[in-house]
């Protein structure tokens, strides 16, 4: 059912003697286009659109769409998927171990901009 997630209208080409189709994510942000070539024994496999699917839009959503009795259905989990509101969610590497974040740049450009207030305060011309 990963098609709900792509363009209902997806493109047709002819790409150098060989038809494919090309499907569209649906993420308002996201660019990624799946071409599916029709002269291969994998036409029919959805295999990379549901990798795409868990790293757009996650697992859970991928799971729910897929529990779904048909299209419209699956249509309707993804309308009214509510996004996870953590922070950690938000923010979440995928396989890329554990999530760390630092505040030493924004410290030392709030010194860096401090001291420069400071001076300017100090032997501004009166």
């Amino acid at each position: 059912m990963s098609c709900a997630f792509y363009s209902p209208v997806h493109i047709i080409e002819h790409i150098s003697g060989r038809y494919c189709h090309i499907f569209k994510c649906l993420t308002k942000s996201c660019k990624y286009h799946v071409w599916h070539f029709l002269d291969t024994g994998d036409r029919a496999s959805t295999s990379n659109m549901q990798k795409h699917v868990k790293l757009c839009w996650g697992e859970d959503v991928l799971k729910a769409v897929n529990k779904a009795a048909g299209l419209d259905i699956a249509q309707d989990v993804i309308k009214n998927y509510t996004v996870n509101g953590s922070i950690t969610m938000a923010f979440e590497q995928k396989g890329k171990g554990k999530l760390t974040s630092s505040a030493n740049l924004h410290i030392t450009i709030f010194i860096l901009f401090g001291t420069i207030f400071v001076l300017f305060v100090l032997f501004a011309p009166k």
